[in-house]
């Protein structure tokens, strides 16, 4: 049994903008400047006006 009461936790996100044609899935990490984050979600198509401009990764790391 894990008890949480008392603990603190900080969740980190970022949104990365990737080219068109990037190919990643939920069971890859992401190292960015020594920290290893997690991809959250599956990974999509971002338009802004043109098809598949560039492809929307959700990123995120735990501490605490």
């Amino acid at each position: 049994m894990e008890f949480l009461l008392g603990r603190d936790s900080v969740l980190v996100a970022w949104t990365v903008f990737a080219p068109a044609g990037t190919v990643v899935n939920t069971y890859q990490h992401v190292e960015w400047k020594g920290v290893e984050y997690t991809i959250y979600g599956t990974p999509e198509d971002w338009q802004t006006g043109q098809p598949s401009d560039y492809v929307g990764i959700l990123l995120q790391k735990w501490a605490g």
